[in-house]
């Protein structure tokens, strides 16, 4: 038995009444790429004064590692949501064809991994300073 899927249709089913518009379908695309762009820039001068600092009173350790793999992994996370800023903010799932969304479906889903590390490095802070 074979199913198929027709991809040039809209990614979610409209409201009743409501007629997807796959050419003039709107979105505040700047409000995205600003988000993305502000994100990565404040989390990349954290992490460098934070490193800075490790470096420069010579404590630098596996927290330190952690760090830095949680913020590779935030900032490929990061690479995705600004693929999907292409859509815009504001935009209607039914305003756009579900082609459009398939990359996500197969290439997007790992960003969810990150919070471990994040996890990961937050912990081992934490028990560090209690002993």
């Amino acid at each position: 038995m074979s199913s198929t899927v027709n991809l040039t249709g809209p990614a979610l089913t409209p409201p009743d009444g409501v007629i997807p518009d796959f050419e003039n379908h709107g979105g505040n695309h700047v409000v995205g790429y600003t988000v993305v762009i502000l994100g990565i820039i404040i989390s990349t001068f954290s992490v460098a004064l934070h490193l800075a600092n490790k470096t420069i009173s010579k404590k630098f350790g596996l927290g330190e590692f952690l760090l830095i793999a949680a913020w590779g992994q935030y900032l490929g996370f990061q690479a995705v949501i600004y693929r999907s800023a292409v859509f815009g903010i504001s935009r209607h799932q039914w305003n756009f064809q579900l082609k459009d969304v398939s990359w996500y479906f197969y290439r997007g889903l790992w960003p969810p991994i990150s919070p471990l590390t994040f996890t990961d490095s937050v912990t081992e802070r934490w028990y560090l300073q209690s002993v």
